[in-house]
């Protein structure tokens, strides 16, 4: 299996698509339970559907091996009710040419996420991918401010959508979900790549919610060009609609939290510079996405996933490009 990734919109060859652990919901409120199990059938079977379609493209698919996610977790410094399960592994790994990083999450509960995916893990590096993983945060709770809102500067942690890899160039957002030393770390591991450091007051959490470079020269996102740094001076902006649909948050080890910052119909996932794949739900009710793909002369193909705005997941959160062929 050959690990190579430069940018979000080279030929798709290969991707991690994530799954769902039935077995959490033995350890969920039991007046949650039937509503999350309707949830977590049609979810299954639409991520079965979604790999179906990437195979159908010729695209190989690696889906994670679960382990029991209801177990408690308990380490010197914290517990928790269990762990988070392996529906986005994009949150959980960030990859820049034949380097795998395993990324140190500021959810406790992400801890062990990664080692969902160690079978692909080890058949990359054996292949002769790089892989490195980042140290292991103590989330001690006796060394944190209770009253700081921000992510504890203590241990490096970031989530590797807080990056956008972009061939020499990485953006980054340095706040919502991750530290400084986490992308002071990440920088040292990456010593030739251009860090373009994005404006905090607008570019919170994870970038992909935020925009989606579609090929060189087109970028697909709710922000105003205004927004963007120098890099985008000459470029094309599709505008996508800033439409959020906040779910109830019934359990962090299933959703993801930021909707204030997360603009789901951005967070599509391009099978290369010609083709995309866009949720379903955003054939009929985004007028202006979905004519402006077309009008630059990108396919859409079009995939259910009913309940991402519950997960507060997109198609590019749930399928994680292992290896695409640079245009």
């Amino acid at each position: 299996m050959r690990i190579q990734l430069n940018n979000h919109y080279g030929r798709l060859r290969s991707c991690m698509v994530g799954g769902l652990d039935d077995r959490v919901l033995d350890s969920v409120e039991p007046h949650k339970r039937k509503k999350l199990e309707h949830i977590f059938a049609k979810t299954n079977k639409q991520l079965d559907g979604l790999q179906h379609k990437l195979e159908s493209m010729d695209i190989e698919v690696f889906r994670p091996r679960c382990f029991d996610n209801s177990k408690k977790l308990v380490t010197p410094f914290f517990a928790t009710a269990g762990h988070r399960v392996p529906l986005a592994p994009s949150d959980h790994f960030f990859i820049s040419g034949n380097t795998i990083v395993e990324i140190a999450s500021w959810s406790r509960e992400s801890t062990f996420t990664g080692m969902h995916w160690r079978h692909v893990m080890r058949s990359g590096f054996q292949q002769g991918a790089n892989w490195i993983t980042m140290p292991t945060p103590l989330h001690d709770i006796t060394e944190v401010d209770r009253l700081d809102s921000d992510i504890p500067n203590i241990d490096p942690i970031i989530d590797a959508p807080s990056f956008y890899l972009h061939n020499d160039h990485v953006f980054v957002s340095t706040v919502g979900a991750g530290n400084q030393l986490g992308v002071e770390w990440m920088k040292k591991q990456f010593p030739n790549k251009t860090w373009v450091l994005m404006d905090p007051e607008k570019f919170v959490g994870h970038l992909d919610s935020h925009f989606n470079i579609l090929r060189p020269g087109l970028v697909a996102s709710h922000r105003d060009k205004s927004d963007f740094p120098e890099y985008f001076k000459d470029w094309e902006f599709i505008k996508v609609d800033s439409v959020s649909r906040p779910s109830e948050l019934l359990d962090t080890r299933l959703q993801d939290d930021d909707q204030e910052n997360t603009v789901l119909s951005v967070n599509s996932l391009s099978i290369d510079s010609e083709t995309i794949l866009v949720e379903r739900t955003y054939e009929n009710n985004y007028n202006n996405f979905i004519p402006n793909l077309k009008k630059h002369g990108i396919k859409i193909e079009y995939v259910d996933f009913e309940f991402s705005h519950f997960f507060g997941h997109g198609l590019g959160c749930i399928c994680a490009a292992l290896h695409r062929e640079d245009d």
